[in-house]
């Protein structure tokens, strides 16, 4: 095939597939703020080797095949990190460049009255429509992800109990978004009969998807504050018992106090009176006495 004005094949196939470009991009800029590369250098010959797949004719589904590339199984093999978190990012990639897709083909169709969205044809006969739908779609993509980014990282922190559940209910959302997409998209011509319940749906998970994502974000503050009350109350318990053990403290010092000033008083009678042996004799008792009580609290305390 050849396009316009004996346009050659390769020219139109990369002018209709490059201004898929930008939405990989934004794809890609997302993954690597979230994860963290094993091997820049492999990681990056991988993503350019997708990039070149996606704009030259090497297949009858090159886009698809680059997304699942950047999407899926590079997030999965090429960056660190837990599995469910490198899932769980995969999915969000591929949910939310299905949705882009969706509002892509709705302005597409709209713009050229139900040309087919998966020709290469129509794509150069109505390229200012195409670019626009793609450069839309980029956009739609980078908002969304951004939406997503906001909130991930409480999501990833509260992946602990049942951390599969999530990843594996955005894997079988997003499955299903690129297969409404695709029965779309290679509808031969003319708008897709269920093309607006389908977008309806779209915006529906889309919804559903940031409103888990703020409720996880949710749990995770409400986590976080009742980790913060128990250490308050750890503090707080810490703190009475050592109140309580200074009180004791206080207390056995004011008996201790009270007790020498009798045996003070009772001394000072006695050799007031002249007995200063019963005096004495009273002086070795309570000598004898505290070097008891001393010897008994220090052995209570080497057993502790």
């Amino acid at each position: 095939m050849s396009g316009a004005a004996g346009t050659p094949e390769l020219i139109v196939y990369l002018c209709a597939c490059a201004p898929f470009v930008p939405m990989a991009a934004v794809a890609c800029v997302f993954i690597e703020r979230v994860l963290t590369p094993r091997n820049v250098a492999v990681l990056r010959v991988l993503q350019a080797a997708a990039l070149f797949e996606l704009v030259t004719p090497l297949g009858d589904d090159t886009t698809t095949l680059a997304i699942v590339v950047l999407g899926v199984v590079l997030p999965l093999t090429c960056y660190k990190g837990r599995r469910e978190e490198r899932a769980l990012v995969s999915a969000l990639v591929v949910t939310a460049v299905a949705v882009s897709e969706m509002l892509s083909i709705s302005f597409w169709k709209i713009a050229t009255d139900g040309a087919a969205a998966a020709s290469i044809e129509a794509s150069w006969e109505h390229y200012p429509s195409h670019v626009a739908s793609s450069l839309l779609g980029a956009v739609v993509l980078g908002g969304v992800l951004c939406a997503f980014f906001r909130q991930l990282p409480d999501v990833l922190a509260c992946l602990t109990e049942r951390r599969w559940a999530l990843p594996a209910f955005l894997v079988v959302q997003s499955v299903a978004l690129i297969t409404l997409s695709l029965a779309i998209m290679f509808d031969a011509s003319g708008p897709a009969p269920l093309f607006w319940a389908c977008s309806g749906l779209c915006a529906l998970s889309l919804v559903a998807d940031v409103e888990v994502f703020r409720a996880a974000g949710r749990l995770r503050v409400r986590q976080e504050d009742l980790r913060r009350a128990r250490l308050y109350e750890e503090y707080v318990e810490s703190i009475a018992a050592r109140t309580r053990g200074e009180v004791d403290a206080m207390a056995e010092v004011a008996m201790l106090r009270h007790d020498l000033r009798s045996h003070v008083a009772t001394l000072r009678a006695l050799l007031a009176s002249g007995e200063a042996d019963e005096a004495q004799r009273y002086a070795c008792e309570i000598a004898r006495e505290y070097a008891d009580g001393a010897k008994a609290a220090g052995g209570g305390i080497a057993r502790e």
